[in-house]
């Protein structure tokens, strides 16, 4: 029971972080940002801590 409720929230956590991650890059869109801006910092989120943090400053509404 308590791995079924496990399995489960985990799936569910994704799919909330699937949609966020898609409305942020909806919102660089909408900002006009070239493609190949929006690459970099997607892959600056995968590969650094640093970029993670900008990120979620971002997403908090705060800037370091």
């Amino acid at each position: 029971m308590k791995k079924r409720y496990l399995d489960w929230l985990m799936k569910r956590r994704i799919k909330q972080t699937i949609k966020i991650l898609r409305r942020v890059d909806k919102l660089m869109v909408a900002m006009n940002m070239p493609h190949w801006k929006r690459k970099q910092i997607w892959r600056d989120f995968i590969k650094s801590q640093t970029g993670r943090n900008v990120i979620i400053n971002f997403l908090n509404g705060t800037t370091t």
